[in-house]
């Protein structure tokens, strides 16, 4: 008994620190990967900010869609612990979402859920499918991510070329694992990318006459 009081403290707390670990290194390699999308995001939409082919596009638009393309490939090593669900509001285009999985009946009510802490590893991996638990993860992972937007004044919005420009991704991982969340506690996970910009769309609508002289539409 003494001995099994001696190893067993020590065996748990090696074991939840190499699931954490291992949960941590998906979280960089996620984030690298959603800082790609988020590179392919802005390369796409960018170019449009100004411009009234699709509704007015801004950045505030454009930054969005950005964060939201990280969010959706973080979501599955975010925590569902209330306190990261509930650090910021949802937008417009995040409630769409949710109630995109409220109507496939993945989710019974718009406003996702979560545990106020965590006790085991059970609760720390999730004990409902991933399905039931994505609108949570989903909010808390969009919660999470920033995008730097300093990125919008190299991304050319009129001209005939596009441009190389570098997005910046920061994600904010929260530890959960019982015992060793306050060893590894939150970790700043950030990456960047070097991408090439569409070029910027014409201003004439393909009907107009002068659809092909390049941004001169008179």
């Amino acid at each position: 008994m003494t001995e099994t009081l001696i190893v067993l403290p020590i065996f748990l707390l090696f074991t939840s620190g190499l699931a954490q670990m291992g949960i941590n290194a998906m979280a960089g390699l996620l984030t690298t990967v959603g800082t790609f999308e988020a590179g392919r995001t802005l390369a796409v939409w960018g170019p449009e900010i100004g411009n009234a082919r699709v509704n007015g596009v801004s950045r505030a638009d454009v930054s969005e869609r950005a964060r939201l393309a990280v969010a959706l490939v973080v979501a599955p090593v975010a925590t569902t612990t209330l306190s990261q669900i509930n650090k910021c509001s949802t937008s417009p285009t995040l409630d769409k979402l949710l109630k995109g999985m409220v109507a496939s009946g993945v989710l019974s009510t718009p406003n996702a859920g979560g545990r106020v802490s965590i006790w085991s590893f059970s609760e720390a991996f999730g004990k409902e499918s991933f399905a039931t638990r994505a609108p949570a993860k989903l909010k808390s992972a969009y919660c999470s991510v920033e995008i730097d937007n300093s990125v919008f004044a190299n991304i050319p919005t009129t001209g005939t070329k596009g441009a190389n420009f570098t997005v910046k991704v920061k994600y904010n991982h929260q530890a959960v694992f019982p015992m060793v969340s306050q060893i590894f506690s939150n970790s700043g996970i950030s990456r960047s990318y070097v991408m090439r910009s569409h070029i910027p769309p014409n201003d004439c609508l393909p009907e107009s006459p002068n659809f092909f002289n390049l941004g001169n539409c008179n």
